[in-house]
């Protein structure tokens, strides 16, 4: 899933992020692909935590920013 906003324009595939969620009632499973990693990133969170997910999520887009200096989509 990738989505835009004005606080977020991503300008071409190297600034944006891509996410998928597998829901379940005990867990999540959150891949994240990045432009900086080769390997997709899989992380295990609480079913419900959406606090940790995001933090995964705003990590990565933190990551790919500070080697690019331009804005990242997730």
């Amino acid at each position: 899933m990738s989505t835009t906003s004005p606080s977020t324009p991503a300008t071409n595939e190297s600034d944006t992020i891509y996410a998928a969620i597998e829901l379940s009632s005990i867990n999540w499973l959150l891949a994240i692909q990045a432009p900086d990693r080769r390997k997709t990133s899989r992380h295990q969170v609480p079913a419900g935590d959406s606090a940790k997910l995001i933090a995964h999520l705003e990590q990565a887009r933190t990551r790919v920013h500070e080697q690019t200096d331009a804005p990242v989509a997730v």
